[in-house]
């Protein structure tokens, strides 16, 4: 079966949270309305499920946050950071510094699909792309797709970033992502394990047409990608993904992360 991924209105996130429909958060309880007067969210903090990605060693990791529905932050070992969800329900990117975590109410392995596809179209995410033959680096949002296959030939999750715009940074002098300049990465054949997925032996990486256009990274014995990601929702409605790329040898590396519904 294909699973249709349906739009809901951002206050419906607030709900979802505030009912705890997976079984993470339970403030309110019960299927009652979850707003006070006047629209105003009551009691909506809970633990949430948060990837991130150590920029050093581009080793991923998996943690807790506690969320705020009403300040839409989530605060991680003592720091709070503001958190975009792009209209998500389950899952949103972590704002602050590099592109490197996201927080989610991750999918109970129970109810993962065990056949069937999935196509998470509206997505979003950032990368932070440093072109170290040229000299540059790249910071930017993108739009992001994932695809997962849930079981037989082609099992996996690919995800898909495109239509950066942003800045670019070449040494102390920073101006805007050239207008329709292009850059894409894409990583393909993720293996999914329960409720998560991440790099395994077939995956395999591109990071192309950025700035100065070709292709800056791609599969190769000098290459180290390291990616992990969740399904989110109830029945993996959605999906949040960090991840990052390096080029030994050139030292061209990509850190991304995205969400997608």
């Amino acid at each position: 079966m294909t699973y249709f991924i349906e739009h809901l209105s951002p206050r419906g996130f607030l709900k979802a949270i505030a009912v705890g429909s997976v079984g993470v958060l339970s403030a309110c309880g019960g299927g009652g309305n979850p707003l006070g007067t006047g629209g105003t969210p009551v009691a909506l903090t809970g633990t949430v499920d948060v990837l991130a990605l150590d920029n050093g060693t581009l080793t991923p990791s998996a943690t807790q946050g506690l969320y705020d529905a009403v300040a839409d932050t989530v605060t991680i070992a003592g720091t709070t950071y503001p958190v975009d969800r792009n209209g998500n329900l389950y899952s949103g990117l972590i704002e602050g510094g590099a592109p490197n975590q996201v927080g989610m109410i991750q999918t109970p392995v129970a109810s993962m699909p065990t056949m069937g596809t999935a196509s998470y179209t509206v997505g979003k995410g950032r990368a932070f792309v440093t072109d170290a033959v040229n000299g540059t680096a790249y910071d930017v949002t993108m739009s992001a797709t994932l695809n997962a296959v849930f079981s037989g030939v082609g099992a996996g999750v690919d995800l898909a970033m495109s239509n950066p715009a942003g800045t670019q940074i070449t040494g102390q002098t920073i101006v805007p992502y050239p207008a329709g300049a292009g850059g894409t990465i894409t990583v393909n054949d993720m293996a999914i394990s329960g409720a998560s997925f991440t790099d395994a032996p077939g995956t395999t990486v591109s990071v192309a047409g950025f700035g100065a256009g070709g292709i800056l990274i791609q599969d190769g014995v000098t290459v180290t990608l390291n990616a992990l990601g969740n399904f989110a929702g109830p029945s993996a409605n959605e999906v949040g993904v960090v991840g990052g790329v390096r080029d030994l040898n050139t030292g061209n590396e990509a850190v991304f992360n995205a969400i997608a519904r």
